[in-house]
């Protein structure tokens, strides 16, 4: 699907329905072969894939834990926790929660004093702590070993200071 839409409306463009027996199928046998199985979604958790079944009804029907990625946004303290509360309400189990910083010519003016502390928010209104706070990468640069350190002590020491 090339679209930028939601998968099904991807798929609708492309007269190419997502077909979620052939969904299952590829999961199962891709869970058999690799562990730990990673299953990137596309959108939140109610982004539809086919008609009537949206990104949660396949992690309830596959229930494997979910790794939530949040935007690090002016806004985002109420997606995650919208978030937090239909995986609960399902059952869902949580692999965790890791805060993205986007680009800081993308944040919206005065929203810098949000994005400095969305993440120690999210535990206080929580009681979860992010596994890591990952620092834009700037166009071209790719992910590494010490850029994902470097998020995951940013996120323990939001999470130490909350403690205190």
């Amino acid at each position: 699907m090339h679209a930028p839409l939601a998968p099904r409306f991807a798929a609708e463009a492309e007269a190419r329905p997502i077909d979620t027996a052939v969904l299952d199928a590829d999961r199962q046998r891709l869970a058999a072969r690799f562990r730990p199985l990673i299953i990137e979604g596309a959108g939140g958790l109610l982004t539809p894939y086919a008609d009537g079944i949206t990104a949660v009804d396949l992690a309830t029907r596959w229930q494997a834990p979910i790794l939530v990625v949040v935007a690090n946004r002016l806004g985002c303290l109420n997606h995650a926790l919208l978030t937090r509360e239909a995986l609960a309400h399902r059952n869902l189990p949580v692999a965790g929660w890791v805060f993205t910083d986007a680009a800081p010519e993308d944040a919206p003016e005065g929203a810098d004093e949000s994005l400095g502390r969305n993440p120690a928010d999210f535990h206080r209104l929580s009681g979860e702590a992010a596994l890591a706070w990952l620092p834009h990468l700037a166009s071209g640069e790719l992910p590494s070993a010490d850029w994902w350190l470097a998020g995951v002590r940013r996120a323990a020491s939001v999470s130490r200071a909350h403690r205190r």
